[in-house]
């Protein structure tokens, strides 16, 4: 059974409310670190940019998971929350926004946050994630890829592709500005779609239930259903890329290479969103100890002399014992590996402590 909570959690230098919704579950394994996602109001009109921030929230927060559908495994991927922030506080640069997840006291791995500009009826929504680097509350960083290929040895590690993201602008009808402007923007109905209104969802309210492009919610004392409209043509690949990212936290690796996979297959999506997802799939399937040659020939079509591409397909390639030939690895596996240190060495600093790693591998083999 999943159900909403709400959190309040005080601050003296930012005086803000912040609510939580998180994911509960009854489980015999021991719960695994929580994970928090902090959505913050948008800035520009303040209604519409509370409302744009609400919908994203909501919506994300319908990706979350305790355990898969089917869980003969038993796996337990621990809490996956959302933080609401209930007031307005300006946010206008990535650095902003990782001094405000750690100065809340929520310690959240992820921030959304953006702009909001209004243009002659229209308006355009720009959205922005932060992934804050610092040290917060959980005994393991599952996000940073790990892999030790001697006893003897340091592990080679590899980060996350990037810590801050600018998605593509979204143009918002000037009919959608117009009816999510007004505080009472969000009409909580009896039944979803046409059920009489019961009321409006306010700054503070706890999510009770998910149903397609509806949430139940409960706020000002009534419960009701909030109708969660696509707020443009760039959204599915924003809330598909932050939630797989989330799950990648998480170790829900199926779960975000389901997700993952959609911002892929989406042509409209932008080149450096579509290589990232490349990336966070060659390291959930790596996980699952499944091939992604594709994946691996897609990222390095892409970005050629990206360094983090580089990485990302050595350490897929590596974990499958592409060290040696015939271990099942692609004919090219074992020649990319023994030509990397020359060919692609130039994109690393001196004294790289990953390329020094990988030479004495190879050296070793």
């Amino acid at each position: 059974m999943m159900r909403g909570l709400h959190h309040s959690i005080g601050n003296r230098s930012v005086g803000a409310a912040v609510m939580l919704f998180a994911l509960l579950a009854g489980t015999c394994h021991a719960p695994a670190a929580e994970v928090r996602t902090l959505f913050v109001p948008f800035g520009g009109p303040s209604e519409l940019g509370r409302s744009v921030a609400t919908i994203f929230a909501l919506q994300f927060w319908q990706t979350l998971r305790r355990e898969p559908p089917r869980n003969p495994s038993r796996l337990n991927f621990g809490d996956g929350s959302v933080y609401w922030l209930g007031r307005n506080v300006p946010v206008e640069s990535h650095q902003t926004a990782a001094r405000l997840a750690a100065a809340l006291d929520v310690t959240a791995q992820h921030v959304l946050w953006g702009q909001v500009h209004t243009f002659e009826g229209s308006a355009l929504v720009t959205a922005y994630l932060t992934l804050p680097d610092y040290a917060d509350f959980r005994p393991r960083r599952n996000e940073v890829w790990t892999l030790s290929l001697r006893a003897d040895t340091q592990p080679l590690m590899v980060d996350i592709p990037q810590r801050a993201y600018a998605f593509e602008p979204i143009v918002l009808p000037a009919e959608f500005v117009k009816t999510y402007s007004s505080p009472s923007a969000l009409a909580m109905r009896a039944r979803k779609g046409t059920g009489p209104e019961v009321g409006r969802l306010g700054k503070r309210f706890d999510r009770i239930q998910s149903d397609g492009p509806y949430a139940l919610v409960y706020s000002g004392g009534v419960r009701g259903w909030v109708y969660l409209p696509q707020i443009g043509q760039h959204q599915p690949e924003i809330i598909d890329f932050v939630a797989g990212i989330m799950r990648i936290y998480r170790q829900d690796w199926q779960g975000a290479i389901d997700l993952l996979t959609k911002v892929v297959r989406n042509q409209q999506a932008p080149t450096g969103l579509r290589l990232d997802s490349f990336l966070y799939l060659i390291r959930a399937k790596s996980e699952l100890r499944l091939a992604a040659d594709e994946e691996a020939r897609e990222a390095l079509a892409l970005a050629p002399a990206s360094r983090r591409a580089i990485q990302y397909v050595a350490m897929h390639y590596l974990g499958r014992g592409c060290l040696r030939t015939g271990a099942g690895c692609p004919p090219d596996a074992t020649e990319f590996l023994a030509n990397l240190p020359g060919k692609y060495g130039p994109l690393f600093a001196d004294g790289d402590r990953w390329l020094v790693s990988l030479r004495e591998a190879i050296s070793q083999r």
